[in-house]
């Protein structure tokens, strides 16, 4: 027969052991999962143009070609993160 002190015990080693594995998976996951890091566009002075307009990246795959103009390559090299690309038919 367990007695309460016995009892006690035994769920302290429990709720210690279910804590260290929790801070363990907590740790594992703050090591594989890197920081968000943005990046501010550097400050332009007053009197400076304004920068040129950037040619928007069209998200549709035009061509079969293994890189080139419409190839799969080209637009996921200036898609947007998150952007979605479809293909042509």
């Amino acid at each position: 027969m367990i007695n309460s002190t016995e009892l006690l015990a035994r769920s302290v080693r429990f709720c210690l052991t279910a804590l260290r594995c929790l801070l363990a998976a907590i740790c594992a996951v703050a090591v594989l999962v890197p920081p968000q890091v943005t990046h501010a566009a550097p400050a332009r002075e007053a009197n400076a143009p304004a920068p040129a307009a950037q040619t928007a990246c069209s998200p549709l795959v035009t061509s079969t070609a293994d890189s080139g103009p419409g190839s799969l390559r080209a637009i996921v090299a200036c898609a947007a993160s998150g952007a979605t690309i479809t293909f042509s038919p």
